[in-house]
């Protein structure tokens, strides 16, 4: 992911690489929990990258019960 790596003191609020996400929503601006995918753990709203449409937080609440 091109771009600058934030220091330890100059975290964004939310995801980590919203600053350099090209998919950035507002959504990201809050942490994301962390999902099981197929392919392991992710913490994005985009947890199926063929789809590029965020999971709803309450499809993200019922998975997590």
């Amino acid at each position: 992911m091109p771009g600058v790596v934030p220091s330890q003191y100059d975290r964004p609020s939310g995801c980590l690489l919203s600053p350099r996400c090209p998919y950035k929503e507002p959504a990201c601006d809050v942490p994301p929990p962390i999902l099981d995918t197929p392919n392991g753990k992710v913490r994005c709203i985009y947890a199926d990258p063929t789809a590029r449409t965020p999971i709803s937080h309450a499809a993200i609440l019922e998975s997590q019960v």
